[in-house]
């Protein structure tokens, strides 16, 4: 398929070349044609948990950075920088 005919031809010679009529649009045979050919015209779904966001949160970059800065606070004794990033971990996840 060669997307610069579409690009560079007009609106009735795009529809000459799918066969079809712009006041009757498709038959119900070229419908099934192309149901069959391409499927069913609809978007996947995914089913969406809130665990698969848990664990695509806890997954991230951003969230080790945080638990790095939090156990570092901690080592250096900064207990209430600790907590507040660890708070912040948490708000994030």
């Amino acid at each position: 398929m060669k997307y610069s005919f579409y690009t560079s031809s007009s609106s009735q010679e795009v529809l000459d070349s799918f066969g079809i009529s712009i006041s009757t649009g498709l038959s119900a045979e070229q419908v099934r044609e192309n149901q069959n050919k391409f499927g069913l015209n609809r978007l996947a779904q995914h089913d969406v948990t809130w665990w698969h966001v848990l664990v695509r949160q806890i997954g991230s970059p951003f969230f080790y950075l945080l638990v790095g800065a939090a156990a570092l606070s901690f080592f250096l004794g900064e207990l209430l920088s600790g907590s507040m990033i660890v708070i912040f971990a948490l708000i994030n996840v």
